[in-house]
């Protein structure tokens, strides 16, 4: 499974940098759309549609990296979300038990939301007062309120400097939720507010929150963003005349063939364009790192390796997955 991340290069302007690509020739292009465009033209022997292959597959690997940026900030929200929630649904126990606790956040919560505002302003004043509430009582259901809220429990997690006071990772998490979820909890809230004649609780307050926030969870991975790019890029190559196949060597476990190289090397100039996978470490950078591991103790040794591990953004999972033909041919390693 892999994990989806951030891609800067996913804020590109495709039209601009395919205008840059046809207004250049294949030499000055980015390495690995050069390497790409060498396959097509040398390996295979076509360099009439190179160039025109290698712009058609930019453009599939453009679609895969915004919607790789897409969901990582999708994933994200989902995930401070999920903290919001999580916190809120480990607060109402703790309250439940404490009825001088309970009374004293009811306070809060009718000072705060008395007068039928809900804002991030107003959410945030009361989950301050919350923290004022617990920080005074030293029984451990108080402590357990202020960890789901964020604030320091232990006299080892305060800040070196109080000048400031530390502001709660609940509010931190709220304010960085995605606003829809926001409008979601703030309208639960407001409900609430208007049904109620004796004013909220901290109990009603925090269920309220909890309950508007189960949603779905967004898929973390990206496979199938993957498998979409290398559906793409085969249609590109069929149309070119080419058989988008996986070529393999028996003798040679870690030889990729055209296709795959060329899926490998138009993505990665969208995804990791400082990637080092085609291009290892040679015995110079090595050296040094040889020097440190030779240093250190047997065991750790045994579990420490020389030098960074480049994976495959495209592995043969995915060209399996969209289902091209298996190329029995053995070719020599370029």
């Amino acid at each position: 499974m892999r994990r989806v991340k951030t891609v800067p290069l996913a804020r590109r302007n495709l039209d601009a940098y395919v205008m840059r690509l046809n207004h250049s020739e294949p030499q000055a292009w980015p390495k690995f759309l050069y390497r790409a465009w060498a396959i097509v033209a040398k390996e295979l022997e076509k360099p009439d549609i190179a160039r025109e292959t290698v712009i058609d597959a930019v453009a599939a690997a453009h679609r895969c990296a915004v919607a790789f940026s897409n969901r990582t900030l999708a994933n994200e929200r989902s995930r401070v979300r999920n903290e919001i929630s999580s916190a809120a649904l480990k607060i109402l126990k703790p309250i439940e038990r404490r009825a001088p606790i309970q009374r004293a956040l009811d306070e809060v919560a009718r000072r705060e939301f008395g007068k039928g505002h809900v804002d991030l302003d107003v959410i945030a004043s009361f989950f301050n007062g919350c923290a004022d509430v617990v920080r005074v009582h030293a029984s451990p259901d108080a402590k357990r309120i202020m960890r789901a809220l964020g604030g320091p429990v232990d006299p080892i997690e305060m800040p070196e400097d109080r000048s400031e006071p530390q502001t709660l990772n609940l509010i931190n998490y709220y304010e960085a939720m995605h606003p829809f979820d926001r409008g979601a909890v703030e309208a639960g809230l407001r409900k609430h507010i208007s049904y109620s004649s004796a004013g909220l609780t901290a109990l009603d307050v925090f269920s309220t929150i909890a309950h508007a926030l189960i949603l779905a969870v967004i898929k973390e991975d990206g496979a199938d963003l993957l498998t979409a790019y290398v559906a793409d890029v085969e249609k590109v190559w069929r149309r070119a005349g080419f058989r988008p196949s996986r070529v393999r060597n028996p003798s040679k476990s870690k030889y990729r063939g055209p296709y795959h190289r060329f899926l490998e090397l138009v993505l990665i100039d969208h995804l990791d364009p400082r990637s080092r996978l085609f291009d290892p470490l040679s015995e110079e950078e090595l050296d040094p790192a040889r020097k440190i591991h030779a240093s250190l103790p047997k065991e750790l040794g045994e579990d420490t390796r020389i030098g960074p591990k480049y994976e495959w953004l495209i592995s043969e999972h995915y060209l399996r997955t969209v289902k091209t033909p298996s190329e029995k041919t053995v070719l020599k390693t370029p």
